[in-house]
């Protein structure tokens, strides 16, 4: 008995191209995204401290709420690919397109390749719920 394999897709591959060139500009414009939550110039004076540390506290919770958005969004999609492998019992799931040619595991390993997975779409669900927090109680306090 041979293995089973499945076979690459040209869309598939250029989607997993096209998501990597997305990381990669945004490893390459991480400072940019950072000042945008925190700007250079916050502790200029003393004077102006209270409404400055506000300000900041305020633009870092609307980008940290965007990022738990996309996050949460993400965290859906790969959930959803965990359930399918799971019922499925198959890795990859019947009718998913591979961006590279792939074997398929059947049984026990497929079953652990999903929980896996739907372990990993847990923690990308509940680390932006914590950061949110973080985030909102220092802004809150910064206001007082």
């Amino acid at each position: 008995m041979g293995n089973d394999f499945v076979e690459a897709d040209a869309g598939a591959r250029l989607r997993f191209f096209a998501f990597l060139l997305l990381i990669l500009v945004f490893v390459m414009f991480w400072d940019s995204f950072v000042s945008l939550m925190i700007p250079d110039d916050l502790f200029l004076s003393y004077d102006t401290l209270k409404v400055d540390v506000k300000k900041a506290g305020e633009q870092s919770f609307w980008v940290w709420l965007v990022i738990a958005f996309i996050s949460w969004t993400l965290a859906a999609y790969i959930m959803r690919i965990a359930i399918r492998v799971i019922r499925s019992r198959q890795w990859p799931a019947p009718g998913m397109k591979m961006p590279f040619r792939m074997q398929v595991y059947r049984g026990r390993k497929a079953k652990y390749l999903g929980v896996s997975i739907g372990v990993v779409a847990m923690l990308l669900f509940i680390k932006p719920i914590i950061s949110l927090y973080a985030v909102a109680r220092f802004s809150l306090s910064s206001m007082f």
